[in-house]
């Protein structure tokens, strides 16, 4: 049973009418059946005549109205589309150089019918990368249009359009926002008879500001409940109209005397009609439309119409950021949280956020995180970033073991990675009294310079010390030692990553470094049972041994191990003097 009719003015566009109206035929629209719609094409006197042999394969129901004497506006062109309607539902669509897409009849039914006064509307669009009038300034013709919708291959799928689309001035944002006009305008039957139509009084040529007007009028009806549809529109064909395609210079012009014909017949400036209530969404999104769906939602172009709320941080997702917690772990463990989300790292924002959850369960902003981030705790690779995260919030929660396995594990993943071993050797050497034993140390020795790797960065300046952030292995980092000591006498000392290849990698690097009569420490080498933790793996001993496997030149001096007990048992390799 026929139910919908669709009114379509044209003039003078025969290029872009053919494309138009199969848009609109059953050949294109989709879950529509032809019996269920007719199609009216209203030529507002054309001269030409359009042939009516445009219509005569199309399928579905196709008719045309002829107007001669037809006004310089398209209003009483619509009106007449209007009044031969047999549709309970009418959509007007006032510019016949629109291709729609496939679903548009479809989801402007499904509109219509959601509210007793719905006004269905979709997006604008141009063909194109660039407003057209900006656009054929550059260049851009008919052919080029040809040969872009040729690119995506219309008509095969027109839902392609958008990848070659440019959202026009008047629908920018529309998803989220409210816009000016739409040129498919969906109502019931009634609300055109409650509008009167479109208002014949806007006489200048292409309209001015009526087709705004008849928008702004339906959305002020008395409950009028605005539809947008998701993934339709309309595409603009390039045609030399009025409007759309006038040259960028005569725009103000153009938009001052419509603009002057809209206050003398409404009394009042236009404006966008506002959204009494939030808009039904209806439709699906296509890739390409959901992009920009996106971009709309997160960078609008309208800052003062910001549809996440004016305080939005989509670092973290929030759209009203929470107070920081009083307790400072819980502050500092949020903090972890937001830099690994804002990071990019969702799975390592989630992990973080469980470990916290057991020290503030009750925290809301931990509870957020979250449930935004839960999913991907698993569905991500555990990697050295997300390891370095946990060692910190196992650092904050004051369980140094379990820190100590997370940046053990992070450097697993990446052995060069800088913060882990900055993490461990912060853990290794904790508090002020280390930094104090540390100046005693350098006051004793009295070095040219000492060189610290890994040093956390908050330490405190010497004036004879040289801080190196960066792994130890890493060979830009063993370069610029080696370069900074020359071919002075130098004491190294090992102290970070335990792991035996680690400090077997070491040993390597620095071993060079080390003078005859000169001394090279291994630190820790007691673990891994040697008595303490046998548990530990292969660790500082295990590369001693290694190392001086193949390596004649050093022996360990056990001299230095005169007193009861050490931390480094076979640590003090000598450089032999013969």
């Amino acid at each position: 049973m026929l139910e919908l009719s669709v009114v379509v003015v044209v003039y003078n566009i025969p290029r872009a009418v053919p494309r138009t109206l199969f848009a609109l035929s059953a050949d294109y629209q989709r879950q529509i059946d032809p019996d269920d719609y007719e199609v009216i094409v209203v030529d507002n006197g054309s001269s030409p005549a359009l042939d009516w042999g445009v219509i005569k394969d199309l399928r579905g129901h196709f008719r045309m109205i002829r107007i001669d004497d037809a006004p310089r506006s398209p209003a009483h062109a619509v009106n007449r589309g209007i009044a031969a309607a047999r549709g309970d539902i009418i959509g007007v669509v006032i510019d016949g150089a629109r291709i729609v897409t496939p679903g548009l009849l479809h989801f402007s039914l499904l509109g219509t019918r959601s509210h007793a006064k719905a006004v269905v509307a979709s997006m604008g669009w141009y063909l194109g990368g660039d407003y057209q009038c900006a656009a054929a300034e550059a260049g851009y013709d008919e052919t080029r249009e040809d040969a872009l919708l040729a690119s995506i291959d219309w008509p095969a799928d027109g839902y392609r359009l958008f990848e070659i689309g440019t959202m026009d001035e008047s629908s920018v944002d529309g998803w989220l926002t409210p816009i000016a006009e739409t040129n498919t305008l969906f109502l019931r039957h009634e609300l055109w008879e409650a509008l009167g139509g479109m208002d014949e009084r806007f006489d200048v040529p292409g309209g001015g500001l009526v087709n705004l007007d008849t928008y702004r009028r339906a959305m002020l009806l008395d409950g009028a409940e605005p539809v947008v549809l998701l993934g339709e529109g309309s595409f603009h064909q390039l045609h030399g109209g009025i409007s759309t395609n006038a040259a960028v210079a005569q725009q103000p012009d153009n938009w001052n005397r419509w603009h002057g014909q809209y206050r003398s017949l409404r009394g009042q400036d236009f404006a966008h009609p506002p959204w009494r209530n939030p808009p039904t969404l209806i439709g699906t999104l296509p890739p390409a439309a959901l992009s920009r769906f996106v971009r709309s939602a997160l960078d609008p172009a309208k800052p003062n119409l910001r549809p996440l709320g004016p305080r939005f941080d989509r670092g973290i997702w929030s759209a009203d950021p929470q107070r920081p917690p009083e307790d400072p772990t819980t502050r500092a463990l949020v903090d972890l949280v937001h830099r690994e989300f804002r990071a990019g790292r969702a799975g390592s924002a989630g992990a973080v956020a469980r470990v916290a959850r057991q020290h503030a369960p009750e925290d809301r902003e931990l509870q957020r995180l979250l449930s935004l981030a839960a999913h991907a705790i698993n569905a991500e690779p555990v990697d050295a970033h997300r390891c370095v995260a946990m060692g910190q919030a196992h650092l904050l929660l004051g369980d140094n073991d379990a820190a100590v396995a997370d940046y053990r594990a992070a450097l697993a993943c990446d052995p060069n990675f800088v913060e882990a071993h900055v993490g461990l050797s912060q853990l290794r050497m904790p508090g002020d009294n280390y930094l104090v034993w540390l100046q005693w140390l350098y006051d004793v020795l009295d070095p040219v310079t000492a060189i610290e790797i890994a040093a956390p960065a908050d330490w405190p300046a010497h004036s004879r010390i040289d801080y190196v952030t960066g792994s130890s292995t890493d060979d830009a980092i063993v370069r610029r030692v080696r370069d900074q000591v020359g071919g002075r006498r130098a004491m190294v000392v090992l102290d970070s990553d335990h792991t035996a290849d680690h400090v077997h990698a070491e040993l390597v690097a620095y071993s060079p470094l080390v003078q005859r009569g000169d001394y090279l420490i291994v630190e820790d080498t007691n673990v891994n049972g040697h008595p303490a933790y046998p548990s530990f793996g292969p660790g500082p001993m295990e590369a001693v041994n290694r190392f001086l496997a193949y390596h004649d030149d050093f022996c360990i001096d056990e001299r230095c191990e005169r007193f009861l007990m050490t931390l480094c048992p076979r640590g003090y390799l000598r450089r032999r003097t013969a």
